[in-house]
């Protein structure tokens, strides 16, 4: 990896980081759905966790279009990041437990 590639990546991993909350697009049968999400970066697996309600369509949604669009604005440096990807679901506590305690120590 060249190290311009790798200064971009680790610059895109800092701004997930330190913005935490992104705009998440997902398809619908109808149109887009746009919602806010927290994010949990896991920068040594390459992704970006979130939580969700099982109960909710989104699991369903997801599988049935897995393409995201997420957008993080970090204001203290008017950093604007987009990024495309391909999301799927997994039932992972121990993602949810460190999102959860990630959550409480930022607010």
């Amino acid at each position: 990896m060249a190290k311009n590639e790798k200064e971009n990546i680790d610059r895109i991993w800092e701004v997930v980081e330190k913005a935490r909350v992104c705009m998440m697009a997902t398809q619908f049968s109808d149109g887009l759905r746009v919602r806010p999400m927290e994010a949990l970066p896991e920068r040594d697996e390459n992704v970006i966790c979130f939580i969700t309600d099982r109960r909710g369509l989104r699991e369903h949604q997801i599988e049935v279009s897995p393409e995201v669009y997420l957008t993080f604005v970090y204001p203290n440096e008017n950093v604007y990041l987009a990024l495309t990807g391909e999301a799927f679901v997994v039932n992972d506590a121990d993602c949810a437990e460190r999102l959860g305690a990630a959550s409480r120590t930022a607010g």
